[in-house]
């Protein structure tokens, strides 16, 4: 599980990386004057940290949502398992 997230965050922050690199290149490429060009490439970084925080944000929640129904249904199998062996303990008993 942890490394499923691991992953995911990974490949969020090559995307995010990819993403500044293609704006800083497509801003110093555009005909503009050099605060204009600092002022865009300051703004877009932005952009896309705040995106890239609220993705790594939501996928945080989704991991816990997932931790906590897999805890859930564990502890409801075990209970399942622990009710079965007892019933098999009285079966047993009452043969002898």
């Amino acid at each position: 599980m942890y490394e499923r997230e691991s992953n995911m965050l990974s490949l969020i922050s090559v995307f995010a990386i990819g993403a500044l690199i293609g704006a800083a290149m497509a801003l110093l490429m555009a005909p503009q004057s050099g605060p204009e060009t600092r002022m865009m490439l300051k703004d877009k970084s932005t952009e896309i940290k705040d995106k890239a925080v609220g993705t790594a944000e939501e996928t945080r929640h989704r991991a816990g949502q997932t931790l906590d129904e897999i805890s859930s249904k564990a502890k409801e199998r075990i209970s399942s398992l622990k009710d079965r062996g007892e019933e098999m303990i009285d079966e047993g008993r009452a043969h002898f």
